[in-house]
């Protein structure tokens, strides 16, 4: 006859008994690491700053000599300006006309390429209106706010003489911002020690699973099908009652000792 495996089936009550045995090294696990990644990534942190610069385009062509008479060309200007957004966005980071000109009226700068600058450059568009929205990220507030205005002077000025019309201009210039963009994340910091304790909860588990070894009158029923109709005590046991500040057990000649 061919020897049936019987397979060990899982259920809730495998999973719950596990972490009934483990739950404080778990929630240990989880704290300790919550506290130490978050201290390692506030100290290796370093605060950014972004200031916001905001850019109109609208192509404007009035071939009225009279001011009252109403521009007829007004839709086809809209829809130019529309065409000329993906323009304005590769032109605002030219690199003679826009990005060395700033570096070179910025002193503190002065070890600055015009590619590093590119880098702290974030130019946006909704793409259902003609505003642009020019972002420029540095380690510090000030000099966020004076690049953004100063990036963005300089290509409306070069945007505006390429085309030889008033097409861009600054309607928002940089404030100086008072808060970072870039704050320790406090989620991913929770998801990682969430992590780290459930790779401890499978460590368990796995070693759980791996036990072969009958260790109570559950592990019998499992393993071996069989139903306990009763337990022995352990003599230790048996013998020890638990008091306040210890086990007090019978010695041979019936007088009580502590322990």
């Amino acid at each position: 006859m061919e020897e049936k495996t019987k397979e060990v089936e899982l259920h809730f009550s495998d999973f719950w008994s596990v972490f009934k045995r483990c739950w404080v090294v778990v929630l240990a696990t989880m704290i300790v690491v919550f506290i130490g990644l978050y201290v390692v990534l506030s100290a290796l942190h370093v605060d950014k700053y972004e200031a916001q610069a905001t850019i109109y385009i609208l192509r404007n062509s009035n071939d009225s000599e009279n001011p009252n008479v109403p521009n007829t060309n007004l839709v086809q200007d809209i829809s130019i300006a529309n065409a000329l957004i993906d323009d304005c966005k590769i032109l605002m980071v030219s690199r003679d006309h826009v990005l060395n000109p700033v570096l070179k009226d910025t002193p503190a700068l002065s070890d600055t390429t015009w590619k590093d600058l590119k880098k702290m450059i974030k130019i946006e568009n909704s793409g259902e209106d003609r505003v642009l929205t020019l972002s420029v990220t540095t380690t510090n507030a000030e000099m966020s706010a004076e690049l953004a205005n100063k990036v963005a002077t300089y290509a409306c000025e070069y945007f505006n003489e390429k085309y030889q019309q008033p097409i861009s201009s600054v309607v928002d210039f940089a404030e100086v911002p008072d808060t970072i963009c870039n704050p320790v994340s406090l989620l991913l910091v929770l998801l990682a020690s969430l992590g780290a304790a459930l790779v401890v909860y499978v460590i368990y588990f796995i070693r759980s699973q791996m036990d072969d070894k009958i260790n109570s009158a559950e592990d019998v029923e499992k393993y071996l099908g069989l139903s306990t109709l009763g337990m022995i005590p352990n003599r230790q046991d048996s013998n020890r009652r638990r008091s306040r500040y210890g086990y007090y057990s019978a010695s041979h000649d019936g007088a009580a000792g502590k322990q």
